[in-house]
């Protein structure tokens, strides 16, 4: 399940799932929170701006 939550046997969540594997015994792939809040931040400003006109081809 991409996006979801690595969840702990405590209950707590300790990752996000980015890629599964159903093939494998092992087969979930997942990023700590420190590994993405440098990204998760940068995502808040914009650093372009854009249009709020109508879509055009």
């Amino acid at each position: 399940m991409s996006g979801g939550p690595l969840v702990t046997t405590d209950g707590n969540v300790s990752a996000m799932v980015f890629a599964t594997d159903l093939g494998s015994a092992q087969g979930s792939f997942a990023l700590t929170a420190r590994e993405l809040s440098s990204q998760a931040r940068a995502g808040t400003t914009p650093v372009t701006a854009v249009s709020t006109g109508p879509y055009s081809d």
